[in-house]
């Protein structure tokens, strides 16, 4: 089976990302995979002064959030491993809110990254090496169509059925590339 990456698209200089997060809102912790208290009612996020305007249907740099369209095609096609917390994205410049997007946490982080048909740039400190292209065991999913990779948690999976739903959706700011196409 082949797997995909689910990233905004990034080389769009038009694209929006978000600017910051209130000191309540701990980046990391939004990658790991565990279950999280999420903020208590709407939270609101500032674009970054430098984003462009289109507000894609995944944004992301600290934390990452999903447009309603990208939430209900998930939630229609039966992901049910991500908590939404509703999120107004609002323009520092401008002043203008946008609602109808929700910071997600992906639930689980998945160790799959079959290394021997993978490329892993060794560190001159030993630590782990920086991930390149790479492919999926499929077995080590765990059978999730989404999830996010322990191998590099920034990047969120998908799997090959998962790529053709979402194929047929209308999406925008949005790149499927496949994993082996990755670049690091």
């Amino acid at each position: 089976m082949n797997y995909y990456l689910l990233q905004p698209d990034r080389d769009d200089p038009d694209s929006a990302a978000i600017g910051g997060v209130p000191e309540s809102v701990e980046p990391l912790d939004w990658n790991s995979g565990k279950k999280l208290d999420g903020p208590q009612g709407v939270l609101r996020l500032p674009l970054s002064p430098v984003s462009g305007p289109v507000l894609g249907d995944v944004i992301g740099s600290l934390v990452t959030v999903f447009s309603d369209d990208l939430k209900n095609a998930l939630t229609s096609f039966g992901i049910d491993n991500i908590d939404y917390y509703p999120v107004e994205l609002e323009d520092t410049t401008t002043q203008q809110v946008h609602a109808g997007f929700w910071l997600v946490n992906i639930l689980g982080r998945v160790n799959c990254v079959d290394t021997a048909r993978s490329t892993i740039i060794p560190r001159p400190s030993g630590s782990k090496g920086v991930l390149k292209s790479f492919q999926v065991d499929a077995k080590r999913t765990g059978g999730l169509h989404l999830f996010r990779l322990d191998e590099k948690p920034t990047l969120i999976v998908i799997d090959e059925p998962l790529w053709s739903f979402l194929m047929t959706q209308p999406m925008n700011g949005v790149i499927l590339p496949s994993t082996d196409k990755y670049d690091g």
